[in-house]
């Protein structure tokens, strides 16, 4: 009997694996190359990716630096996870001490974004479109520190609204601290994305670091399927069975 349970157990977790398998990669970069292939610096951008992650370098005051890469997206339903270094706080201005990564149409020129502004300790989670809507987290971000976040929206789940819920965690993973229990994006995006944008709103200061301290983009993920929690729970306490299984 007990043989008869591992087997099924077995099977299950390889059939969820491979259906997580199945899912799409948008995009996904940590950088540790010491290049930014694939992405487009727009205007007078200045950036690097030596360090192992991607900064803006620019030392002027109110300046971004921007870069972009297009991506295929069939459907607005994502799961993003990232990492993001706040910069300096150098310009007693919130609007130009801050990072955002925009998943945006590049037709409509509106999308979904995640900003983190070190100012004001608060994160904005919504959309950047004709009128922004967000919703703001307070939350404490400390200069020259990396944060983990999780970023998810799903259309399909209207617990938040008829437009679909988009959540925020800390951490890599759904399992971490839930920074937004469910925001509606409204209607003003509606469309697939194909392109994930990245803004660093820089400090503006010319000097050796950390006070010209950039914010910087490192890890990031970005997939189609939203994992739900019971088929990762399931994974993980039946992965360790598969194997042994094998093994034998």
């Amino acid at each position: 009997m007990k043989k008869l349970i591992t087997l099924v157990m077995a099977a299950a977790v390889i059939g969820l694996a491979t259906s997580v398998g199945n899912a799409a990669v948008l995009l996904q970069d940590n950088f540790d190359d010491g290049n930014y292939n694939g992405w487009t610096v727009l205007g007078s951008s200045v950036v690097t990716a030596t360090n192992g992650y991607l900064e803006g370098t620019r030392d002027a005051a109110n300046t971004n630096d921007i870069v972009e890469q297009a991506l295929s997206s069939s459907t607005a339903k994502f799961y993003c996870e990232f990492s993001m270094r706040c910069g300096v706080d150098s310009q007693g201005n919130d609007e130009f001490n801050s990072g955002m990564i925009w998943l945006r149409n590049s037709t409509t020129n509106v999308g979904y974004s995640v900003k983190l502004d070190g100012a004001a300790n608060e994160i904005y989670l919504g959309t950047c479109a004709t009128a922004d809507s967000f919703d703001t987290i307070t939350y404490t971000l400390n200069a020259n520190t990396w944060y983990n976040f999780t970023w998810v929206y799903d259309p399909n789940d209207t617990s938040s609204g008829s437009n679909g819920s988009m959540y925020l965690y800390a951490g890599h993973g759904t399992g971490g601290t839930l920074l937004s229990d469910g925001f509606d994006p409204g209607a003003a995006v509606t469309s697939a994305f194909n392109e994930c944008v990245f803004f660093d709103k820089g400090t503006g200061v010319t000097g050796p670091p950390p006070q010209n301290q950039h914010y910087a983009l490192d890890n990031l993920y970005i997939g189609d399927v939203v994992p739900e929690p019971a088929t990762m729970a399931l994974l993980m306490l039946g992965l360790p069975l598969a194997l042994r299984r094998r093994r034998k």
